[in-house]
């Protein structure tokens, strides 16, 4: 506290011109260190392959503990990395991919997941955050019951949709309602507020309506923090190029017991045979949560402001 009060004498003893250098510098040196958190990325540039971490399925690397894996029953899957009409102004390749549901009765659905480690500054045991570009891209005619969905979710392995007892966070889009007021609204994103004791995925009860309704074609950017000391997680849904948001409040995982979620999926379930469910996928990213000591900087550097003004 010493420090920091004569550190705010001298400032204050400086020039203005000195002044607004120092606070200049200051800031470019926190954006700096903010900036080089960011651990483990991927955004399709590296087109499809095998070779390499940045190309799709590709390659463990980079952050990435394996390969884009894939987990399919009783559906048929296509892939394509789209190289026009980015998601976003300025963007580039992004991963399409469609899921149909197959002939034989029972479930139909895939999902796509990807695990990511400990890199650079980034612990996965520690609270980190996870951003991604999603968008539904068609549903069909037939997305209109309780067993048609879209399923954005955490895992602390290889999961199986929505089934797995090591799901952490949940974020659902469904065809139609399901539970009470507030919780599964048809049409609209869920998140799952969950017990921390493994509590099923069927319970409606768990989940809470965002109010944002899902515009088919439209882009939403999803920031997830995540958190498995504490086993809570929170969400920010933002419609990309338009108004439209919402801020979850404290949510808890499904499973406290599986304190490392380091696996994040990207499901679609069909209900009918030979609906088809089309979504986009672009600029994955996992990062550390910014260190005490930047935030106590950033602090400083807004005390210095006041001071200065």
């Amino acid at each position: 506290m010493r420090i920091g009060k004569c550190m705010q004498k001298t400032f204050l003893l400086l020039s203005a011109h000195s002044r607004h250098l120092v606070v200049s510098s200051l800031t470019v040196t926190l954006m700096g260190l903010a900036m080089g958190r960011a651990a483990v990325t991927h955004d399709f540039s590296g087109g499809s392959g095998t070779s390499d971490s940045t190309q799709f399925v590709g390659t463990a690397g980079n952050g990435w503990t394996n390969a884009f894996t894939a987990s399919t029953e009783n559906a048929s899957v296509s892939n394509s990395i789209i190289s026009t009409s980015p998601m976003i102004a300025g963007g580039g390749d992004y991963l399409q991919r469609t899921v149909t549901g197959g002939a034989s009765a029972g479930n139909r659905r895939s999902v796509l997941y990807r695990t990511y480690g400990s890199s650079g500054d980034l612990d996965t045991t520690q609270a980190h955050t996870i951003s991604f570009l999603w968008r539904a891209d068609s549903v069909g005619s037939g997305f209109n019951s309780t067993a048609d969905y879209f399923m954005l979710f955490g895992n602390s392995g290889a999961p199986n949709l929505d089934s797995s007892a090591n799901t952490s966070w949940l974020i659902r889009y469904q065809g139609a309602s399901q539970g009470g007021a507030g919780d599964i609204v048809g049409g609209k994103f869920a998140v799952y507020d969950g017990t921390r004791t493994g509590g099923t995925m069927l319970d409606a009860t768990l989940f809470a309506d965002t109010g944002m309704a899902v515009s088919v074609g439209t882009v939403y950017q999803f920031t997830i923090q995540t958190d498995p000391v504490t086993a809570n997680w929170s969400v920010n849904i933002q419609e990309v190029g338009g108004s439209n948001s919402y801020q979850s409040s404290t949510l808890g995982w499904r499973n406290a017991a599986n304190n490392t979620s380091t696996t994040i999926g990207w499901g679609a379930k069909p209900s009918a045979t030979d609906e088809a469910f089309t979504f986009s996928l672009d600029n994955i990213s996992v990062v550390p949560e910014p260190g005490t000591a930047i935030l106590g900087a950033f602090g400083a550097l807004l005390l210095i402001r006041r001071k200065r003004d």
